[in-house]
């Protein structure tokens, strides 16, 4: 198994970084647009380990748009009638070009404010609520939203007998076709969402709240259009944390096949759903890489009609410490991919090597103090060092050690027992190029060094602002695992060239 990607958000970078960078944000927004304001990559709250120790500083917030019919639902205009837009980002695609898997994990802490306990017992037929959690997605790292349609799923679809009133479930190939361009979402794997069910009229087997999983049936001839699974083990129905305002992990497990597929979920390091077999239309494209995040959910009646007023109402959530990997070996990568999973960030406190760096007052003393970011509400572009990409130079940086990092009543060293193991290092640079018309662009590279040793990224262009990082899984010195005492003579840096 294979580390792809990991991210927890420490950066403290605008959204308009991300959406530069690979990641799948919406096409039209602006970071001066209505849109942004729906996302905070900057969010001061981290999911902290029970410690309160060792879980950074930062996430992403996303908030939902109110979203609400004008028109009988069902009608397939109203799809698209929305106002507003919601808050999708998808993660980008790493590792070799073109890099897609049919097997691996998905792991991240998620915390959202949707009120599960909206009383909508006076409605016509209550059947419940849900939120989507995530889609398992095959996107792509030179565009900035790569194959997908930004979502408008959760609805009625058609009128005929049998659609769905729940979920986003066309009931036939031919009505998942109707709606391909139309904002469903048919070319993800898979989608799972968190439901509060009552009665026995829904997605699970009965009342109660679980994780439901669609799984996509696409281009497969005599397949259905989707499948549902929901959380359970043995055909016993599991029950979830789905309150709001708790943190609480996920690690998903998907395995595209047409007969020996696999879907298991786990919620804080407990297995809620265990699904094997067919996971995928016969011929159906089973390959994904990335994760997207998108606020949206209902509470469901029957029919929906206009009740309350916030069937799809505002709310917020929050996503923390996501890691990637690919393929599903042996029982290791299971105990590794769901364990309490954490991602520090370290600030720089030491110069190591200046190259041809200069501060923002232009000199090269401390320049280390030039690229912390220096808190809300100042902005990420408060101070920074500059360089001439030409010749090519790199600067390096200490970082703390766990001995100053302190998040929360105890400090770091005093709880590193506890720390069972390091998966990767990562260095994570924000950088722009001058703002003077007809400037050039350049190449950057981060760095993940340890002593004299590093490991450089691969350059990316450098032409509006960017994110640009790379990790590493193995200590770049010795060649073993990083350890927690390896993390003192940790290094990152950045690198400059010509384009």
């Amino acid at each position: 198994m294979a580390l792809k990607f990991m991210w927890g958000f420490e950066i403290g970078a605008a959204i308009d970084y991300y959406a530069h960078s690979g990641w799948g944000v919406p096409l039209g927004a602006s970071s001066t647009g209505s849109n942004y304001a729906l996302y905070d990559s900057q969010y001061y709250e981290a999911h902290q380990p029970p410690t309160n120790v060792g879980g950074g500083s930062r996430c992403l917030k996303q908030t939902s748009y109110y979203q609400h019919h004008t028109v009988y639902p069902g009608d397939v205009g109203d799809l698209l009638a929305f106002s507003g837009t919601y808050s999708e980002v998808t993660t980008p695609v790493t590792g070799s070009p073109g890099w897609v898997t049919t097997s691996g994990f998905v792991h991240f802490s998620f915390k959202h404010d949707f009120d599960f306990d909206q009383d909508i017992t006076s409605a016509p037929n209550p059947l419940g609520k849900w939120i989507h959690l995530c889609t398992l997605s095959s996107g792509s790292a030179t565009s900035s939203m790569g194959s997908h349609n930004p979502f408008f799923d959760g609805q009625l679809l058609n009128n005929t007998a049998g659609s769905d009133m729940w979920m986003p479930l066309p009931n036939t190939i031919n009505t998942h076709g109707t709606h391909r361009e139309k904002g469903y979402r048919p070319l993800a794997p898979i989608s799972f969402y968190l439901v509060r069910q009552s009665g026995n009229n829904g997605p699970c087997s009965g009342s109660g709240d679980a994780i439901v999983a669609i799984l996509y049936y696409t281009d497969g001839v005599g397949d259905p259009a989707s499948m549902v699974f929901s959380s359970s083990i043995g055909g016993v129905q599991q029950s979830v944390e789905i309150e709001k305002d708790i943190w609480t992990k996920f690690t998903i497990l998907y395995k595209g096949s047409d007969w020996n597929g696999k879907v298991k979920v786990w919620q804080d390091g407990e297995l809620k759903m265990d699904e094997n077999g067919k996971t995928r239309g016969t011929t159906a494209n089973w390959n994904w890489n990335s994760v997207t995040f998108s606020p949206h959910g209902k509470y469901a009646t029957r029919p929906a009609n206009d009740f309350p007023a916030s069937v799809w109402p505002e709310y917020s959530q929050l996503v923390d410490h996501i890691f990637i990997w690919d393929d599903i070996n042996n029982p290791v990568d299971i105990r590794q991919s769901t364990s309490s999973l954490f991602i520090q960030g370290l600030f720089p406190d030491g110069d190591r090597v200046d190259g041809h760096f200069y501060n923002d007052i232009g000199n090269q003393v401390d320049l280390y103090k030039y690229i912390n970011d220096p808190g809300d509400p100042t902005e990420l572009e408060a101070s920074y060092i500059t360089a001439n990409p030409a010749p090519s130079t790199l600067c390096s940086f200490n970082v703390q050690n766990k001995v100053d990092i302190e998040n929360g009543a105890l400090n770091w060293q005093d709880y590193s027992s506890q720390i069972k193991e390091v998966l990767a290092v990562s260095s994570v640079a924000a950088c722009t190029k001058d703002g003077t018309p007809g400037s050039a662009n350049y190449q950057g590279s981060a760095l993940v060094g340890y002593n004299a040793a590093y490991t450089t990224g691969p350059p990316i262009v450098i032409e509006e602002n960017r994110l640009v990082w790379d990790f590493s899984e193995t200590n770049v010195d010795s060649g073993g695992s990083w350890t927690g005492g390896a993390l003192g003579p940790l290094k990152v840096g950045f690198k400059v060239q010509p384009e």
